[in-house]
């Protein structure tokens, strides 16, 4: 992009958006204000969220915990009537938010859009991406990854509408984090056209609104580098990329004690606790240590790991499995080089979200300096 065409980019605000309902407000908050902190301190941000069923008060509470952050980012709110969806598979939230994604062209009135999931933690400042060119793409966005060696799914892999072979010539990305032309997307009318598809396919879409999307925008989505959303499953090395908390085991939800997920809970500690609390419940927790154990002896002994693998291909399908086989390579990595204990890669993230913080609110002067 040229010099010019980035000044302007740094002028304007960069607009995000995401979706949430009650059950996601606590991923909603460390998804929005994470993104907040990460992008440079000198960048105005509005943030446009898709409300399929917050409460005033969680409303309240996201509008102040972003105004805690000074004057240059702002939350804007919009009701999104879900009518259009009944009858469509649901969520993993147990309704139809994720189908929202489908309306951004109808509810954000702006030329352009980074759209997160309410699932993510950010560690990337935004405004490298919102300095890029969309064009001639409708929308940017990371290759969804598959097997052991986390190689690029094909379109193929979740599309009732092709044949195969024909699916195969073309890339399967996830859009949990997407950076769309909104222009384009009017001016081709993809937001009815999206919906229109989903008729007659509900029960046969592998992951809802994102099936509709691969296969009527395929051909002309362009390609993200994979550290703009980064599944949590597919490393266990915290770093500068954004984290993806993708399957329905969310960090709000089920206890995890993996590094990932420990780096999620001190953001909610630091910055989301002091307005509202998180309580797990005995059920998650303990869930989510016997989950812990079980990867444990799934990473040391093959045997069990076959095994597990195999039923989790027969009753939740080849994808979710594939999954899980990636994260048991990085989790048997990770105990073998000793990576697991990242006691101090925590402090020394939260002390840079702290940093990155206090010069959101002019607490801090000096170089907004962040790593490559």
């Amino acid at each position: 992009m040229s010099d010019k065409v980035a000044d302007s980019a740094r002028r304007e605000p960069i607009v995000l958006a995401t979706i949430a309902n009650e059950a996601y407000f606590h991923g909603l908050c460390v998804t929005v204000l994470s993104a907040i902190i990460s992008t440079s301190s000198d960048q105005r941000l509005r943030i446009y969220a898709l409300d399929t069923g917050l409460s005033e008060e969680s409303r309240g509470t996201l509008s102040q915990l972003v105004g805690s952050l000074g004057p240059a980012a702002e939350v804007v709110f919009h009701d999104v009537d879900g009518s259009r969806f009944e009858g469509f598979s649901t969520d993993y939230g147990g309704g139809h938010s994720t189908y929202a994604r489908l309306m951004l062209g109808e509810v954000v009135p702006e030329k352009r859009v980074i759209y997160l999931d309410a699932d993510f933690l950010v560690c990337r400042d935004l405004g490298e991406l919102w300095s890029r060119e969309i064009s001639p793409h409708v929308m940017l966005a990371a290759p969804d990854l598959a097997g052991v060696e986390g190689s690029e799914r094909r379109l193929s892999c979740d599309c009732p509408f092709l044949p195969a072979h024909v699916a195969d010539g073309f890339t399967y990305f996830n859009c949990g984090f997407l950076f769309v032309d909104l222009e384009a997307w009017r001016r081709d009318n993809l937001g009815v056209e999206t919906v229109r598809q989903v008729a007659g396919y509900e029960e046969k879409l592998g992951a809802w609104d994102q099936t509709i999307l691969n296969y009527v925008l395929r051909g002309r989505i362009g390609r993200l580098e994979a550290h703009w959303s980064r599944s949590c499953w597919v490393d266990a090395v915290i770093g500068p990329e954004n984290f993806h908390y993708v399957s329905n085991k969310k960090p709000w939800n089920h206890g995890y004690p993996m590094p990932l997920y420990r780096a999620w809970y001190e953001f909610h500690r630091v910055f989301v606790r002091p307005s509202r609390r998180l309580d797990l419940g005995i059920k998650a927790r303990l869930w989510g240590g016997l989950g812990y154990v079980r990867d444990c002896l799934c990473a040391r002994h093959g045997g069990l790991a076959g095994f597990y693998l195999g039923n989790l291909r027969r009753r939740q399908g080849t994808r979710i499995a594939d999954a899980y086989e990636i994260h048991l390579k990085r989790f048997r990595r990770a105990l073998s080089d000793r990576r697991w204990r990242c006691s101090k890669d925590l402090e020394r993230l939260v002390g840079r979200w702290l940093e990155l913080a206090g010069r959101r609110r002019g607490e801090i002067a000096g170089a907004d300096d962040r790593p490559a």
